[in-house]
């Protein structure tokens, strides 16, 4: 097996985060970190969703479920 093989699957793998809603592993380009910095919401209304659903919005999401989230958070 070749090592620059090696190196490169370790690479992605180390790049590799999961979503706090979905649990599905992302790259980490393709994911964003503290939606809740971004959430037009008061700090309260973001605090019940968190407990309610058992999530953190400070931690990875994946695209759908951030986008789905804001919009429920939001509306």
């Amino acid at each position: 097996m070749d090592i620059n093989s090696i190196e490169a699957y370790e690479s992605f793998k180390d790049d590799l985060r999961q979503c706090d809603k979905c649990k599905s592993m992302f790259h980490i380009d393709d994911v964003f970190l503290d939606i809740s910095e971004i959430c037009d919401a008061t700090n309260t209304e973001i605090e019940i969703y968190e407990k309610n659903n058992q999530v953190n919005l400070s931690n990875f999401w994946c695209v759908d479920c951030s986008s789905k989230t804001l919009k429920e958070i939001e509306r």
